[in-house]
């Protein structure tokens, strides 16, 4: 897509831009006008974002401002609080961090909010970037500088307002929002239409099955005209006098919803839920008609899905559900507390994994084999990071079959392409341990790719993404590992292999999914899920 770019003014004068984009790529750019090169950048996040997108953010950012330091936090409103904010400000005056220094705000409305309220009161006050990746903050919270915490139960109690420096938004990263996260946002985005833009708002109501499935085109119009209502109002009124405070529609009773729900539900439904009651009020009170009101609640209805949506139960929900089908999963759910809630999490997605589960509490740590069986040098065969003959092996913290997709992926790369069977996922994974490849904040480290990989007898080179590099390397027999975003293949983050092109699609070796792994897969529906590539071939 085109970079579309919003210029926020207050009192005639620029304050900063709003940067709209479909990937990272012009994140370092946007950057240097700021002088990141001799400047300190730490990176505020939440656990949960940080296994989507810190590992390439950081990949981009760490050769090109002095120094990069990274500060993760318990995801989730709960976190909002004094406390965090006390602990990244003993974070920063540990590591030095001075006036001219800066903090990029990678996350949700949370870590915005947070981040901006440390940066206004750290040293009476330090430059932030809000990097907004729920649709909620891109569209809201990001936009405006009003920055702040919770106090006890009552919701953003203490805070500043405090303009960011930049704004920079990827679009993509709405893709990997649950649904419940992305209808949520949904409730920022219809109040903008219902406040300020009725044609915004019919066109939401005309386009809402497009908006539904996150098509691009919709989703890069629906967000850039979200953001310049938001943008425009907050010029006309940046510190809420008076016009402003129409940003505040159904909030008054959304934030009482929040609290009276101890902050179980999230702040878009709050605010949807308090839109429809700020509606009916004002049509009680002869402000709209009742036609008005009615239109209102029955788009506002139509947010909602019309089926019973498995991913909206919880873990043991879906193995219930999952039980009806293979009585095997009782004993399971019998043991429930002997397993990570990872591992679970993943067997609800795959249930190839029910026997490996079965075995699990019993046979963890072990490893049964030390090859891989029969290969055939040119074929790059489909290994399951849990297979019972390596997958209860130790790889960092966890087991092998949580943890293992990059170096089962490296084990299909060394035998399609040396003929050995002797280089198991395990032998990958214990090299990768002793040689620091392994991280516990992300797990098997990119560098494994390209410098690791060597003392296996593979060459790795990381490739740029396009559509023209991915079919030419596959057509020279090179498979190629790609690092995914949340999407078809994970929820947190995933290395999967691509192995040969037929009939014009791409073939797959997903080392958690047999059924992924027997499907063809468009180039178009892998590339908004790719973070990094790489392409193989031997020394």
């Amino acid at each position: 897509m085109e970079t579309k770019r919003l210029e926020v003014t207050a009192e005639g004068k620029k304050v900063y831009d709003i940067v709209i984009e479909n990937n990272f790529n012009q994140l370092v750019k946007e950057l240097s006008v700021f002088g990141i090169k001799e400047r300190k950048l730490c990176i505020v996040t939440e656990r949960q974002v940080a296994s989507y997108y810190l590992e390439e953010v950081h990949s981009l950012l760490e050769k090109e401002c002095a120094k990069l330091e990274v500060y993760i936090f318990q995801e989730g409103e709960e976190s909002k609080n004094l406390s965090t904010v006390d602990s990244l400000y003993h974070f920063l005056i540990t590591h030095e961090f001075d006036r001219k220094d800066m903090l990029l705000a990678l996350g949700g409305g949370v870590t915005g909010d947070l981040t901006g309220f440390a940066a206004a009161t750290y040293l009476r006050g330090i430059d932030f970037v809000q990097i907004p990746t729920s649709l909620l903050a891109q569209v809201d919270s990001s936009i405006g500088g009003k920055t702040g915490v919770d106090y006890h139960a009552y919701k953003n109690m203490v805070g500043a307002f405090y303009m960011p420096k930049l704004v920079y938004i990827n679009v993509n990263t709405v893709k990997t929002l649950s649904e419940r996260q992305y209808h949520s946002g949904l409730g920022e985005v219809i109040k903008h239409g219902l406040i300020r833009n009725k044609a915004y708002f019919e066109w939401m109501k005309d386009n809402k099955e497009a908006v539904a499935k996150r098509e691009d085109e919709a989703l890069a119009y629906m967000i850039e005209g979200s953001c310049e209502i938001k943008r425009a109002v907050v010029e006309e009124d940046p510190k809420e006098h008076g016009v402003r405070a129409l940003l505040n529609f159904g909030h008054t009773l959304g934030h009482s919803i929040e609290k009276l729900m101890n902050f179980s539900l999230a702040h878009g439904e709050c605010v949807a839920v308090g839109s429809l009651l700020a509606a009916d009020i004002s049509c009680q009170r002869g402000y709209i008609s009742e036609e008005e009101n009615k239109e209102i609640k029955e788009d506002k209805s139509n947010e909602e899905t019309k089926e019973v949506d498995y991913n909206s139960l919880d873990t043991l929900g879906k193995l219930e559900y999952l039980s009806t089908k293979d009585k095997r999963i009782n004993k399971i759910i019998d043991n429930y507390d002997k397993y990570p809630e990872i591992l679970l999490e993943m067997l609800t997605r795959n249930s190839d994994m029910t026997s490996y589960m079965l075995d699990y509490p019993e046979k963890k740590g072990n490893v049964y084999k030390d090859n891989i069986g029969k290969v055939q040098k040119g074929k790059f065969p489909l290994l399951l990071q849990y297979d019972k003959n390596w997958g209860y092996g130790i790889y960092g913290d966890n087991v092998l079959a949580i943890n293992g997709c990059g170096p089962t992926v490296l084990s299909m790369v060394v035998a399609g392409l040396t003929g050995k069977n002797d280089i198991t996922p395990y032998t990958i994974a214990e090299y990768s341990s002793d040689h620091g490849y392994y991280q516990s904040e992300w797990g098997t480290s990119w560098s494994l790719m390209t410098e690791g990989i060597k003392n296996f007898g593979v060459v790795g080179t990381n490739i740029e993404l396009s559509q023209e590099n991915v079919f030419s390397e596959l057509e020279k027999g090179h498979p190629i590992v790609c690092s995914m975003r949340p999407g078809d293949f994970t929820t947190i983050g995933h290395f999967i292999l691509l192995t040969g092109i037929k009939d014009g699609k791409i073939t797959v070796n997903d080392p958690n999914s047999k059924e992924r792994s027997n499907k063809l897969w468009d180039y178009e529906t892998l590339e908004y899920q790719i973070k990094s590539l790489w392409s193989f071939t031997t020394l």
